[in-house]
């Protein structure tokens, strides 16, 4: 146990240093919200700026005792764009989820991204039970068998909820553009 709280201790120091860095070079996000490189920073700007949608989830978010952190990365499954990791860091009175983002998307399809895995941080987040890795699938479980889709085994833990988002975002970016 002594292990495990040293390595979320030193994961958690990491992600603090990394915003304070965002924070100087001028990325006004929500504290709960917290892009671990410049251009997470700018697509979630670019969000709230054009998309209303995108604007709701990042307000929503910043009702719960939570912190959100987006990391890009290049190391992500074949065919796998974004995720919300299923592991829950903090405590009950303010819990810590992370997003890993691929790098290999950008522009409005990168903001529609972040939009749709604000959305699974939010149905995490809405579920005070959530509180480690085993509970938040639990939670997306009772998602999924709740909603009238088929499974899709190469998309898991997918929620009706989130591809909405990604969809209204996507085209409210691109109503914004005209």
């Amino acid at each position: 146990m002594p292990v495990r709280l040293a390595l979320c201790a030193l994961a958690c120091s990491a992600f603090t240093l990394t915003t304070a860095v965002d924070a100087q070079e001028g990325t006004a996000l929500p504290p709960v919200v917290r892009a671990l490189h410049p251009t997470l920073g700018a697509a979630i700007e670019n969000g709230q700026r054009r998309s209303p949608t995108f604007r709701r989830l990042v307000n929503q978010l910043a009702g719960f005792d939570a912190i959100v952190y987006l990391v890009r990365t290049p190391h992500l499954p074949q065919g796998i764009d974004a995720g919300l990791l299923h592991w829950v860091g903090g405590d009950r009175n303010t819990r810590v989820l992370r997003i890993n983002i691929s790098t290999r998307l950008d522009g409005d399809n990168l903001v529609a991204t972040v939009g749709h895995e604000l959305q699974h941080a939010i149905e995490a987040l809405e579920d005070p039970q959530v509180v480690d890795g085993d509970t938040m699938r639990a939670r997306f479980d009772r998602i999924e068998r709740s909603q009238s889709r088929i499974r899709d085994s190469r998309r898991p833990m997918e929620t009706d909820a989130a591809l909405d988002a990604g969809r209204r975002i996507s085209g409210e970016l691109a109503s914004a553009a005209r």
